[in-house]
């Protein structure tokens, strides 16, 4: 083994939900293996101590792409140097650039699932019905898989006839939608994605974020879609404008 290859990792790194310190090739490929596409987690390398493995699903495989050290820096093809793992993982969430899929979203260790505690799940219901934005389940309708998020996919549907757009968890992330939730609750401006409000299953706490829908999904597909002929330039600097 080269002893220059051992490196400490950053906290952020060691502790961040895609990060899984043990896990083997095969348990991996288990867990990824039904995910969508673009699921990924970071594990220790088993064939090169030292070293790590990003691990992405893709058409229902998973690939394995080896994460070299390179004089204290992370690199996956000796090319782009990272001074993290965090930086890596966020340069491959905005280009694939040579994965089989760019990564979009974690399949969380164990350590960062949270089981919901009922007096935070209570105390979020009530202060989304203050708001006045907790709705009624029998009210909404579900339709297809429109995306993927953070938290987990993004579907279609409706609430009382308007066509929307619903956010939905996977495994253990419960906190940090609801905290999502929260910001934006209060939030009215025509150049932001709009809250409807939010569902809160009590029975299976099961948890639902309505917003708007948005035709032409999110301004980075939208763009990388599309080739320079088919965006105007008053059109990006449109674009620019309201970002800034």
């Amino acid at each position: 083994m080269n002893h220059s290859n051992l490196i400490n990792l950053d906290p952020v790194d060691s502790q961040a939900q895609w990060f899984h310190k043990s896990l083997s090739r095969e348990e991996t490929e288990k867990r990824l293996r039904p995910c969508s596409n673009g699921t990924f987690l970071i594990r220790r390398s088993e064939n090169y101590p030292g070293d790590f493995t990003l691990c992405v699903a893709h058409n229902y495989k998973v690939e394995h792409y080896r994460i070299y050290i390179v004089n204290g820096l992370f690199t996956c093809d000796k090319e782009e140097l990272f001074e993290s793992l965090t930086q890596l993982v966020a340069h491959y969430k905005r280009d694939a650039d040579g994965l089989c899929h760019r990564l979009i979203s974690p399949l969380l260790c164990e350590s960062s699932k949270h089981v919901y505690e009922p007096k935070f799940f209570e105390e979020r219901r009530a202060e989304f019905a203050r708001a006045g934005v907790l709705l009624s389940i029998n009210e909404l309708r579900l339709g297809s898989v429109i995306g993927h998020g953070e938290f987990g996919d993004v579907l279609s549907g409706t609430y009382r006839g308007r066509k929307i757009a619903v956010k939905t968890l996977k495994d253990g992330m419960g906190y940090e939608l609801l905290i999502e939730a929260r910001f934006m609750i209060g939030l009215d401006h025509n150049k932001l994605v709009a809250l409807i409000g939010v569902v809160m299953v009590e029975d299976t706490k099961e948890v639902f974020m309505l917003t708007e829908f948005m035709a032409n999904g999110n301004l980075v597909d939208f763009l990388r879609s599309r080739g320079r002929q088919q965006v105007e330039r008053e059109q990006l600097l449109h674009f620019a404008m309201d970002w800034s």
